[in-house]
């Protein structure tokens, strides 16, 4: 089937798929742990009292470690590395609790400025504290540099760790406090609003209910203090930050919620030094923070005395209490790596002045480099996998030139040095390309990886005004570092305008597909305690199949191998779709030895029932299927209405969980049973 323009479809077009379901009957079970190993860290679980940070399509928030980060040894010290087992898995700057100083430090220098790029991405956590009359957390957590590692615990409070004493007079007496951080730079998260101490230029009326702020600067620098004086009492310090070096934040960040903050570094092209660049997610209505520094190399050299950094994290509490924790995702020096992208429009790259016009092509460039400095191959095992975010507004194409529908895969070809490999890209939802089978980069290596992926401009309703764009990139996972893809901008965003015509623009002619049916799942089944059914229990009429599986899951033996439960997916590439229909039967079950059938219930109904939970994972939906006897009777599974759209009538379903139930059986004998499921589908009939 294919080809354009006009076509009549036959009454009824039928696709089969014929999936084996395999039961085990046996009276004795024995079951085998494999332990976690050091090469398969992706299993490891996060496994503590703090819940997990979010997952991206399945894949873990986070990164173990080990032998990284430790509090500084010294009397005090509130901070803990965090563990799951053998890992590390993060990092308690400080519990929740009153008259708290925690610092957590690298063992070595793990930020080289002199290198040409690196990535530190992080989730933060700052506790579950609401901000009212009864209440505040406070008061808050740093994320440093210096070039020196520190000796001593900062001052708690206000001075969250790194900035000088609030008791001091001056700025110079601030900078040199015992307990200033020296040489370093800081992200500051301040959740209190000391406002008669250290905030007092930040707050100096008061201000809303929320009174917290995000802002860095340099703990060592006199300029980071000015002094406001205090009636009967005199002259006090205060910080003193430019105005681009912080930003008032509305909401309240002890939510309850992980944040996400990264950390990049790059490189001038002359060597004359490079950019900083902070992003840090809010959770509010502000969204995104991102500032970038730039250091020259006589910077570099007068705040930090060297290039060769120590990574940290500080934080404090006073009265007002707040836990402070970190989670990596990528750890600098670990995986030494970057990953850039850029779209482009005829060879040109698309900025935030790009116009980009209904069915415009254009072309993602993605490049990710390994640089040979890094301490671990990245991934330490199996492949990379990139989830990227579709940009909003264009459609990603096939290697056919036609708009790549959801559950759809295709090839890319990537380059490697001299050599080329083929890589998998899935649309695995409407906002997501899922790329798999990219390569490990040996430890050791200076390795570039690029690819290109084609994309089209969707059609616009003509008249709207013009749309300014800010789109996401994605990131690459690895079992030891996951990676963000970055632009040239100062964002870090993909940014474009969309322009809609005067006048209606219709998308081109697209070549007639097919109405396929690409996936369906298989089943195995065991009881819900993971044991195999045994004949006894047969007998004993532990499973009747009379009462529907939502009702009675005791009645469930479960299906146990999850790789199997796959998606349904159906793909209707058809232009004018007339609409479709799914169903499945099932036969008896027959012993794979004797070749004999289960034996049928008298009642005629059926011996066996499966039920699935089924989810839409575009909806996120879910219903219970109709009943499945081994009967050979079809019944429905899940229908498409007519449609006008190339990919409209496309759907994919998880088959979340799935259960069967047995009548009692007189007579049976121990043995492996599988039952065959018969997929059906049907286009409509277009009379």
């Amino acid at each position: 089937m294919g080809g354009s323009g006009h076509r009549i479809w036959p009454t009824t077009i039928m696709f089969k798929k014929m999936i084996a379901l395999t039961l085990l009957f046996i009276l004795f079970v024995s079951v085998k742990l494999n332990p976690v190993s050091a090469a398969d860290v992706s299993t490891v679980p996060w496994g503590n009292r703090y819940f997990e940070p979010p997952r991206t399509n399945g894949r873990p928030g986070f990164i173990p470690f080990n032998q990284i980060f430790s509090p500084l040894q010294v009397s005090g010290n509130s901070a803990n590395v965090i563990k799951s087992g053998q890992y590390d898995v993060g990092v308690e700057v400080n519990p929740q609790q009153a008259w708290q100083s925690g610092a957590m430090w690298s063992d070595a220098p793990i930020v080289d400025l002199s290198s040409s790029a690196f990535q530190a991405s992080m989730n933060l956590f700052f506790g579950n504290v609401p901000v009212n009359f009864f209440s505040n957390p406070g008061d808050g957590m740093t994320f440093a540099l210096t070039g020196v590692k520190p000796t001593v615990i900062g001052n708690n409070g206000a001075s969250i760790g790194v900035w000088g004493s609030q008791e001091a007079s001056a700025a110079t007496g601030a900078a040199n406090d015992a307990k200033t951080l020296k040489k370093s730079f800081v992200v500051a998260f301040d959740t209190y609003p000391n406002q008669n101490e250290l905030d007092h230029s930040i707050w100096p009326g008061g201000g809303g209910p929320v009174r917290q702020y995000l802002a860095h600067g340099y703990p060592n620098q006199p300029s980071a203090y000015t002094t406001f004086g205090i009636p009967f009492i005199g002259s006090r310090v205060a910080l003193d930050f430019p105005a681009d070096a912080i930003t008032k934040v509305p909401n309240n960040l002890a939510d309850n919620a992980w944040h996400a903050f990264n950390v990049s570094w790059q490189r001038d092209a002359d060597n004359g030094g490079g950019t900083l660049t902070y992003q840090f997610s809010t959770g509010g209505n502000l969204g995104l923070i991102s500032k970038n520094i730039h250091w020259s190399n006589a910077d570099v050299t007068r705040i930090f005395g060297t290039s060769k950094l120590y990574m940290g994290f500080t934080g404090s509490t006073g009265l007002n209490t707040e836990a402070n924790v970190v989670s990596f995702r990528s750890i600098p020096g670990i995986v030494s790596a970057s990953g850039e992208v850029e779209l482009y429009k005829n060879n040109q790259v698309v900025t935030a002045n790009t116009g980009l016009q209904s069915n415009d092509r254009v072309n993602y460039q993605y490049d990710l480099h390994a640089m040979s400095d890094g301490k671990q191959s990245w991934p330490i095992s199996g492949t990379l996998t990139a989830v990227l975010s579709k940009a909003s507004g264009i459609s990603y194409l096939n290697t056919n030139g036609t708009r790549l529908t959801l559950g759809q895969t295709m090839p890319i070809t990537a380059t490697v040095g001299n050599t080329t490999v083929t890589l998998t890209a899935q649309l695995t939802a409407l906002d997501t390309l899922t790329v798999t089978g990219i390569p490990q980069f040996p430890q050791g290596r200076d390795v570039k990886l690029s690819f290109t992926i084609p994309g089209q401009v969707d059609a616009m309703e003509p008249g709207i005004p013009p749309q300014q764009v800010k789109a996401q990139t994605g990131t690459v996972y690895g079992d030891n570092a996951q990676l963000i893809f970055e632009t040239a901008t100062a964002d870090k965003l993909l940014s474009y305008q969309l322009i809609a015509p005067n006048k209606e623009v219709t998308q081109p002619e697209v070549p007639d597909g097919d109405l396929t049916l690409d996936s369906v799942p298989s089943f195995s089944f065991k009881k819900a305690d993971g044991t195999n059914l045994s004949v006894a229990d047969i007998f004993n009429q532990r499973y009747p199949g009379v009462a529907n599986l939502m009702t009675d899951r005791s009645q469930w033996l479960l299906q146990q191998n999850t790789a199997q439960l796959k998606s349904i997916i159906v793909t209707d590439a058809r232009n004018q779709s007339p609409g479709w229909n799914l169903s499945v039967e099932m036969g008896p079950f027959i012993n794979k030895v004797t070749q004999q059938p289960l034996e049928q219930h008298p009642d005629d109904a059926g011996t066996a029932m499966i039920q699935m939970i089924m989810r839409n994972n575009v909806t996120t939906n879910t219903q219970l299927s109709y009943r499945i006897r081994d009967i050979h009777q079809v019944v429905p599974v899940t229908s498409a209405p007519p449609a006008t759209k190339t990919g409209q009538n496309s759907v994919n379903i998880s088959a979340a969980a799935a259960g069967i139930a047995i009548k009692r059986l007189p007579h049976i004998m121990a043995g492996t049973y599988t039952a065959q499921l018969t997929w059906m589908l049907a286009t409509t009939p277009t009379g």
